[in-house]
């Protein structure tokens, strides 16, 4: 009879420390996995082909190609990964984008316009980072004719 308990014993501490190993190769994956931080950075062969007059503008998140001509951009281009999704709200306050050599674009030309400012790389997709997400509410990234979108995994 003592012998049937002592096994028992056993292969219940065997069992428990199993238990425990795994729950926390677990926990740290898990935590690995929260730490990891998307990386950003832009690969030149999903560009457009360089437009005459443009200025390309680099932020932390979006590249952009803008026509101080028209006072818009030609063309947007960001990543998109399910890595990027985060918690920060949207601020719906348009800025001036201050990397604009001249002719920029600001929140008050579209006054009485009639005109509604938007989006082309949506704020939605910089949820990930506080200034990814203000970037994406400069004027540069407003009414385009082409946005590109670069969605991975």
């Amino acid at each position: 009879m003592r012998s049937q308990h002592k096994n028992s014993g056993i292969i219940l501490f065997m069992l428990l420390t199993i238990f425990i190993f795994f729950s926390a190769f677990f926990l740290q994956q898990c935590s690995l996995v929260k730490k990891a931080k998307p990386s950003i950075g832009f690969a030149s062969n999903y560009y457009p082909a360089p437009i005459s007059g443009e200025q390309l503008i680099s932020h932390s998140a979006i590249k952009i190609s803008y026509n101080s001509e028209y006072k818009q951009a030609n063309w947007v281009c960001y990543k998109l990964d399910s890595l990027y999704a985060g918690e920060n709200k949207r601020k719906n306050r348009f800025y001036a984008d201050p990397y604009i050599l001249k002719n920029a674009v600001r929140p008050d030309d579209y006054k009485n316009s009639g005109y509604d400012r938007g989006h082309l790389a949506p704020a939605g997709d910089f949820t990930w980072s506080e200034k990814a997400m203000t970037e994406s509410f400069y004027m540069s990234n407003s009414k385009s004719c082409f946005t590109c979108t670069v969605k991975l995994g």
